[in-house]
């Protein structure tokens, strides 16, 4: 089986169903389409994780309202937000630790990339 990417030669043969390589790779933001049943490592990343809040109260983080102290860095003063934009929950440490998805703050917190972070989960589904 081949990826449904925009010339993505990947095959099933890597122990992924579908694309999770390029899907991590791609800048372009495009969600990768994937054969009816499959579901991408990403999407499956995004149902055990939750949203940022969810992955916050895992590693132990309080939540007041949007916000909360970031736990990447001394926070005398909550300067971690938490918000929506396309329908999806994001993240934004407005001290300059960066944002971005469930996907993300979980990599950072964890101290490793998004890729191997995908890999873990998808090993961890598989067990």
């Amino acid at each position: 089986m081949k990826c449904a990417c925009q010339g993505c030669a990947r095959s099933a043969s890597s122990g992924f169903p579908c694309c999770w390589p390029c899907a991590v790779n791609r800048k372009d933001g495009v969600v990768c389409e994937h054969p009816a049943g499959q579901q991408s490592a990403i999407e499956r990343a995004r149902e055990l994780l939750g949203t940022p809040g969810d992955v916050l109260v895992r590693h132990g983080v309080a939540i007041r309202g949007r916000m909360a102290r970031c736990p990447m860095h001394d926070d005398s003063a909550p300067s971690l937000s938490l918000y929506t934009r396309d329908g999806r929950q994001k993240w934004k440490c407005h001290a300059g630790c960066g944002g971005g998805d469930a996907i993300d703050l979980e990599a950072r917190l964890r101290g490793i990339t998004v890729r191997e972070l995908l890999r873990e989960l998808s090993e961890g589904a598989r067990a």
